[in-house]
């Protein structure tokens, strides 16, 4: 069974609890250098969404999950 693509706010909610998980479980060390582990997966994740082209940039040096959630809520919006 092929199950349908998540859409692009399941995608995004998905990008968010990664990350805030990957933070939690410190397996990286503190929140920064986590994130900074994270940004090629964070715009992996991005790509195809409607919109995240123009924030590939700001993805690409994301330093905090508020940072991440601020760049991405108006697309969770839109979605």
């Amino acid at each position: 069974e092929i199950l349908p693509s998540p859409s692009a706010a399941e995608r995004i909610a998905f990008m968010l609890r990664h990350a805030r998980m990957a933070v939690e479980s410190e397996h990286y060390g503190n929140e920064l250098i986590t994130l900074r582990a994270m940004r090629s997966r964070l715009l992996a994740y991005a790509k195809g969404i409607p919109g995240t082209k123009p924030l590939r940039p700001q993805l690409s040096r994301v330093a905090s999950l508020a940072e991440l959630q601020d760049i991405l809520s108006p697309l969770y919006e839109q979605a």
